[in-house]
């Protein structure tokens, strides 16, 4: 073993009682000043698995979060006029523009939700184990078979706009009656698609939830184009002189924590998983 001079020993157990000092003060700091109570709005696609998180982060934190559940136009809104501390959102696009316009001060991506292809066992389409989705669409579209849109502007929904894109097809609502729009959440649409027997672009969770499900099985899995990015923009407190900023700080960090990516992992419905942490795609 290596004898470390008593000089040096010295200056590092200073340095280390000056470390545990500080952090012990910020963490006192913290817990008298910062408020206990957060609101957070997320997507419907998110939900289930923030249900499971959030009383685990109100145990280790002490900090409540009111969670709603909004559009991601919405969201992006509400953070707009500062009435919210942090949104879980799937549309990067937004989520952007309001870091550019300091309405919020930061981003951080979390998790990926699954989304899956549905349709009857019949399978007029002819779909079933297909790799691509883009060529599962094409073929729905070129046997005209029924297919229910979610036809709310969702995250799914602006997916599956651009993989009608892809299949050569960017306005199927003005291809013909087989495209119908249910205009409505999710479970709207899988409702709809039951009892039509119809294909739909559905989030594994809403899926794994839904009961009625008639003669619908999973057509199409596992393609890339099925992950659903969602990302956590903390309202920015510089701007918006009401938002908790230490609580959504103290809130982003532990969803991005290693036991809270783990955690990401693992949460199941009907013994799948419909969730993949960030780190778990992206090398983190």
């Amino acid at each position: 073993m290596t004898r470390v001079p008593d000089n040096r020993r010295g200056r590092l157990g200073a340095a280390l009682a000056a470390s545990l000092v500080a952090i012990a003060f910020a963490a006192a700091a913290f817990s008298q000043d910062a408020p206990k109570q957060m609101s957070l709005i997320a997507t419907d696609e998110a939900a289930p698995v923030l249900s499971d998180l959030l009383p685990k982060f109100k145990e280790q934190s002490g900090i409540n979060v009111e969670l709603s559940i909004r559009a991601a136009a919405d969201a992006a809104s509400l953070v707009r006029q500062g009435k919210t501390d942090a949104v879980m959102t799937d549309d990067p696009e937004a989520e952007e523009a309001l870091l550019k316009s300091e309405d919020a001060s930061k981003r951080l991506d979390v998790m990926y939700a699954e989304l899956i292809v549905v349709g009857p066992a019949s399978d007029p389409a002819r779909i079933a184990g297909m790799a691509s989705v883009v060529h599962a669409f094409a073929a729905i579209a070129r046997t005209q078979s029924p297919f229910v849109s979610r036809g709310d502007q969702s995250g799914p929904h602006r997916t599956e706009r651009s993989i009608w894109a892809e299949a050569g097809l960017p306005k199927p609502e003005s291809a013909g009656r087989w495209y119908i729009e249910a205009k409505g959440h999710m479970a709207k649409a899988l409702a709809a698609a039951a009892k039509q027997n119809a294909y739909t672009l559905a989030d594994k969770a809403a899926w794994l939830q839904f009961g009625a499900r008639g003669q619908l099985v999973v057509m199409v899995a596992d393609d890339p184009r099925l992950q659903q990015r969602f990302s956590i923009t903390l309202v920015n407190p510089g701007k918006h002189k009401e938002v908790k900023g230490a609580a959504a700080q103290a809130f982003a960090e532990w969803l991005i924590s290693r036991d809270t990516q783990l955690a990401i992992g693992r949460f199941a419905l009907g013994g799948e998983q419909p969730y993949a942490p960030h780190f778990g795609l992206s090398g983190r």
